[in-house]
């Protein structure tokens, strides 16, 4: 097991000693003036490795005195953190979403000698967690190199020179788990002396390191032997980890059979009739609760106000069926509401069963606490990797089935195919097909989504200075999911993190498909302040091109940036498959977010009998020939603009791509129809 930080310790402001990494000059001169505010000692002068200090303010984990404090188990913090106890007059827990940093902030990695998926799997791993992937090795940018094997040339190359640290995939898994960047040292690549040494240290019990990254300085457990029950897999699961660390900091004893057990701890939750494998011992069953109680106390805590209820130890029962107007579902244990969704089963046409406000509004308030049940994907890298998944399972299924359906026919709609345009498209000879180019099924992806950079945006800029100086704000509408995705972008553009509304706030973040509520609330607000709503996908757009893209409060910006206008998804976009061609990759990933908002499904390939939409700006291109051949609807990416307009899909007639301009009309470009935003992309604009 890796270091862990005490993350939220805490101190006196008089005493307390805080030093920064990673920072210029004139950070530097803000932070300094920060600490003085404070009235806390600024430890950056004459700092060696034996000074003491309390706090470590970084921009990067990518430093010695990053490395020193998550030695010394001192809190980590972030410069959003250190702003926001200078406003309260006081230094805050570091418990807030921003306060904390990510294990990859301000790295650059770089991938060798793992397979495409493999390398997919990496790069969400490092972007999620705060870093930079970038898919060449550039010398003075990246900062690790994650190798399979010391025979690639980037190998070679990352071996001679300085500053690239090069690990095995091992190094990003456990970082990203952690919360922490592991020690490089732990990771070497295989068949390296390196990696001979650390073989040799391998018989090392785990238990034993775990133990020595705890600190024993307590014993209220003494006595006590814990059974945990089912807290998930101890790699990914929080809960496990906290209740282990629990059970270590108490002096406590683990044992792997219940009877042996003086506690059986589960999760906080368990479902109704989960535990009746061990109804023998509901007696000394207790949430996982009792133990933070207990760490809390310094003392065993009264196991009456933490035992599970006798729900948990019944048989399991299947949720029954409702008629109109009563209600049915699973007893949640941790919160006993019975949702909308899962008070009533119901099939179309049947009337759904209604449950009241009250019920309703909490059933919203604990979703929007514990996220939703199937995580929604925030960003485009995210986006893509649910689209390569897809796209790679589809390939499967098809690769172990015999589709019986007629070539000629193409989904849904069924048009018949002229005996021209089938000559003209099946007949043809396309080395580009994924299929028999005589059977023409399927057109390969074009560029996918996400763009490789040299890590510069345009004319050069850092990505990291994007949002320097701006304080954006985050809704207290946000989803868990969208608030930490917004979190690490904005601190990731240099941005400055707040939850608190404020006239000198740029930007404030919002939800990207708000309810109708949520929707009330935000066309509440002053006008002054609707300006400023923006989206995490917006956030992530401005990241990736390195400006701040300007938002166009009238018809022909990117819906995308805003919080959509009305209720999605639209019943109307369900099973709808839309692909897009000769846009640009900002506008493509914005039409995979919509799709993803609306109910569609976006794909990188254009099948026959899989699509049943082409976006494209105008009427050329092997996609578009292919498309009109097979009886898709081609259209513009108007025609996404006028159905969130409406509220509903709209006629595909009315927006058909125009025929290409002339070679003089275009000006020189490359022929790829530029980004949402009005005038295909403008000049950097500041806020509003």
């Amino acid at each position: 097991a890796g270091p862990r930080v005490r993350r939220a310790e805490t101190c006196g402001v008089m005493s307390a000693i805080i030093i920064t990494t990673g920072f210029d000059a004139n950070d530097k001169r803000e932070i300094k003036a920060l600490i003085d505010k404070l009235g806390a000692t600024f430890g950056d002068p004459d700092f060696t490795a034996t000074s003491p200090f309390d706090y470590c303010v970084t921009k990067t984990t990518n430093s010695p005195k990053y490395d020193l404090a998550v030695k010394l188990f001192k809190p980590v913090v972030t410069f959003a953190w250190l702003r926001d106890s200078a406003e309260a007059g006081e230094l805050l827990p570091v418990e807030e979403v921003g306060h904390i940093p990510k294990a990859f902030l301000g790295l650059c990695v770089c991938v060798t000698g793992y397979t495409q998926d493999e390398r997919t799997e990496l790069e969400a791993l490092v972007t999620k967690n705060g870093g930079l992937y970038m898919s060449d090795l550039v010398k003075g940018k990246c900062t690790h190199l994650v190798a399979s094997g010391t025979t690639s040339g980037k190998y070679t190359h990352a071996k001679k020179w300085d500053g690239i640290e090069i690990v095995s995939r091992e190094w990003v898994t456990e970082s990203a788990t952690g919360g922490l960047k592991a020690n490089e040292v732990r990771f070497p690549v295989e068949g390296t002396p390196e990696a001979a040494a650390a073989a040799s240290r391998a018989n090392i019990d785990a238990d034993e390191a775990a133990d020595a990254a705890v600190a024993w300085d307590s014993c209220y457990l003494m006595g006590c032997t814990v059974y945990l029950h089912e807290l998930g897999n101890p790699k990914e699961s929080s809960e496990w980890a906290r209740a282990m660390q629990a059970v270590r900091h108490g002096s406590a004893f683990t044992t792997s059979n219940a009877s042996k057990a003086t506690h059986v701890v589960v999760s906080v939750s368990a479902a109704a009739g989960s535990l009746r494998d061990i109804r023998d011992h509901r007696d000394k069953t207790v949430f996982s609760t009792w133990l933070d109680a207990s760490k809390a106390l310094g003392a065993q805590a009264p196991v009456e106000e933490h035992a599970a209820p006798s729900a948990l130890f019944a048989a399991r029962r299947e949720p029954p069926a409702t008629r109109a107007g009563t209600g049915g579902g699973i007893n949640r244990v941790d919160s006993m509401i019975l949702s909308q969704e899962a008070a009533s089963t119901h099939d179309k046409g049947k009337p759904r069963a209604t449950a009241s406000k009250a019920t309703a509004a909490a059933d919203r308030r604990r979703r929007r606490r514990s996220g939703p049940a199937s995580p929604n994907p925030l960003t485009r890298q995210a986006l893509a990797a649910e689209a390569a998944k897809a796209a790679a399972a589809e390939e499967d299924t098809a690769a172990n089935r015999v589709d019986l359906a007629d070539q000629n026919m193409p989904p849904r709609y069924h048009q018949p195919t002229s005996p021209a345009a089938a000559k003209g498209t099946a007949a043809t000879t396309d080395p580009g097909c994924s299929f028999d180019p005589g059977t023409a099924t399927e057109l390969p992806a074009t560029a996918v989504a996400i763009q490789e950079t040299n890590g510069l945006g345009v004319d050069g800029d850092d990505y990291s200075t994007v949002f320097k100086g701006m304080r954006i704000t985050l809704s207290p509408l946000l989803s868990r999911e969208e608030e930490e995705a917004a979190s690490e972008i904005v601190t990731r553009g240099s941005g400055i993190v707040t939850k608190k509304k404020a006239a000198s706030s740029a930007y404030i973040v919002c939800p990207a498909a708000p309810t109708r509520e949520e929707r009330a609330i935000l066309n509440s607000a002053p006008e002054s302040e609707r300006r400023r709503h923006v989206t995490c996908h917006w956030l992530e757009i401005s990241c990736e091109l390195g400006y701040v893209v300007p938002l166009d409060n009238n018809r022909g910006g990117n819906p995308a940036c805003r919080p959509l206008p009305c209720d999605a998804p639209f019943d109307s976009m369900h099973g709808l498959r839309i692909s897009t061609s000769l846009y640009d990759e900002d506008v493509k990933s914005s039409v995979n977010m919509l799709c993803h908002l609306l109910g569609a499904k976006y794909t990188e390939r254009l099948g026959r009998n899989k699509n049943t939409h082409l976006v494209v700006p105008y009427a050329e291109g092997k996609k578009y020939e292919a498309a009109v051949g097979w009886g898709l609807h081609a259209v513009t990416v108007e025609w996404l603009h006028a159905c969130i307009e409406a509220g509903r899909k709209v006629d595909e007639r009315d927006f058909k791509p125009p025929p290409p301009p002339s070679d003089d009309d275009r000006n020189g470009d490359d022929g790829r129809a530029g980004a949402f935003t009005a005038g295909g992309g403008g000049a950097p604009q500041g806020a509003p």
